[in-house]
């Protein structure tokens, strides 16, 4: 239950900015030191992951309190009116620190929904039974279950070469009201962490968008 917290929200982020664009962002406590992304002009480098993220052109960088105070926002809509699993959200998410957090435009825009592109990365040393990207992708899959979203359509986990290393990929297709979301989770073990790449779009247009901005994704070899 309480893994990949974040990478689940991040559907959610859109539509509650969607419907409350001008709602305030609190501010959240800083991540960890040691795995934030640095921005070098436009382009995101992430030294701990060797990680290098182009900022697609005119797309809007998130730094790491803003992802958090946003991911905050949208958990009721994981948790409904269940006090316990909104407990474990939270604890997940203490575990949890944003990577980069790529948006088509500055969220809270009215009206519009916002194609996104974000990575995290979790701390699974409390969670030592999960031993590949797949039995990760399985918990999230029965979050998803009981999340206040209609699942349409859940894909099986498969392997994906992403950025010249193997991750486990499985896609999603919700319903928020009539709203379509489309969601496709890689997820990378780098011990101790989980690392999540996350692509969120709405229809043909924006899926061809994330796409291309994912493609620029590069990562160092495996050590």
């Amino acid at each position: 239950m309480s893994v990949m917290v974040r990478a689940l929200l991040l559907a959610f982020v859109s539509l509650i900015l969607l419907a409350c664009s001008d709602a305030e962002v609190a501010p959240s406590k800083p991540a960890a030191e040691q795995i934030l992304t640095r921005t070098d002009g436009a382009l995101l480098i992430n030294g701990y992951f060797g990680l290098t993220m182009p900022v697609p052109a005119g797309w809007y960088s998130q730094n790491a309190e803003e992802t958090m105070a946003l991911q905050r926002m949208a958990s009721p809509m994981l948790s409904g009116s269940d006090r316990s699993r909104q407990a474990l959200i939270e604890a997940a998410m203490a575990s949890t620190v944003p990577v980069f957090g790529l948006f088509e435009l500055p969220p809270g825009t009215p009206g519009k929904l916002n194609p996104n592109l974000i990575a995290n990365a979790e701390n699974l040393q409390a969670v030592p039974g999960l031993a590949s990207g797949c039995d990760y992708l399985a918990n999230a899959s029965e979050l998803l279950r009981q999340s206040s979203f209609e699942i349409v359509a859940l894909s099986d986990c498969r392997q994906q070469l992403l950025a010249g290393r193997t991750f486990a990929v499985m896609d999603s297709e919700m319903r928020y009201g009539k709203q379509p979301i489309f969601q496709r989770i890689h997820v990378l073990m780098v011990k101790p962490y989980a690392l999540s790449v996350v692509t969120t779009w709405f229809d043909d247009s924006s899926r061809q968008q994330v796409e291309a901005a994912l493609a620029q994704l590069t990562m160092a070899e495996e050590s």
